[in-house]
């Protein structure tokens, strides 16, 4: 089963952190200045994301990716409620 994978990130360098942006920018939602949503329909798992950035992260850089369980994905929502994600969304906070 594909699940929706969230990556975030601290990249202390302007041009690293542009080039993660560039990576991520076609295959991922924004939800932060430094987080983003990749939906399951891109079909790639948290290892494979972190790899791909990998490549051009420092080392002071932290890159971190999540893949959210289908239940964690259910509960997920989202405010302001009109958002472009890929997650079914429902008015309300979660927690866990």
């Amino acid at each position: 089963m594909n699940r929706p994978v969230l990556v975030v990130y601290d990249i202390v360098n302007d041009r690293r952190r542009a080039e993660v942006r560039a990576r991520l920018g076609p295959i991922a939602d924004r939800i932060q200045y430094s987080g983003w949503l990749v939906p399951p329909e891109v079909n790639l798992t948290a290892a494979r994301v972190v790899a791909d950035l990998a490549a051009v992260a420092g080392p002071a850089d932290r890159i971190h990716g999540h893949a959210l369980c289908p239940g964690c994905a259910r509960r997920a929502r989202w405010l302001p409620i009109r958002q472009p994600h890929h997650l079914t969304r429902q008015p309300g906070w979660t927690a866990h």
